[in-house]
């Protein structure tokens, strides 16, 4: 048995490979959905939104809602600025999530090594945990609809087909390569 590998392992070792060879071939900055586009036609633009509960009535510029959206679900702030300093509470997306990835970019300003190295950091001095990902956004509109002071990340589209039960803070979208 010493050197030899049944089916089962090889196979294994092959996707492996597959994997890994996929990861490093995929353009610096680019993401899973970025290279199902077809060759030679650009990309479609998906514009985000991060919403906020109807009873949230807290508003801002673009640019301070930007930071203000940064500093609660990084928890460097914990409640909104809002006359009742109403409690922030904020659902995130999975990690391979194209709305995950551009609100990382775009909005944190950051790369998903540094935010985990940023949770990681948080946890050991204080014990405060990253926000709870959730892999739907019918979840996202679900979660941020029980709660005032809850925010998450959908795209656009589907944050305007549910304003029944959610406010859209601010639009962002993931910039063209060259933009």
């Amino acid at each position: 048995m010493g050197g030899t590998f049944t089916k089962f392992q090889l196979l294994r070792h092959m996707i492996t490979i597959a994997v890994l060879s996929w990861a490093v071939l995929l353009p610096q900055g680019s993401t899973a959905a970025d290279s199902q586009s077809r060759e030679g036609e650009p990309a479609e633009v998906v514009e985000y939104a991060v919403i906020v509960n109807k009873a949230n009535v807290y508003k801002a510029e673009e640019s301070q809602a930007r930071v203000l959206i940064k500093k609660l679900f990084l928890k460097e702030r914990s409640k909104w600025p809002d006359a009742k300093s109403t409690e922030a509470k904020a659902f995130d997306r999975p990690t391979d999530d194209p709305a995950h990835q551009a609100f990382v970019k775009v909005i944190l300003g950051s790369k998903e090594a540094l935010l985990a190295q940023h949770w990681i950091d948080l946890k050991q001095k204080t014990g405060v945990t990253a926000p709870r990902k959730v892999k739907t956004e019918n979840m996202i509109i679900k979660f941020v609809s029980k709660k005032p002071g809850a925010f998450g990340i959908t795209t656009l589209k589907f944050a305007e087909a549910n304003k029944e039960n959610c406010r859209i803070f601010f639009k962002f979208k993931m910039p063209q390569s060259g933009e």
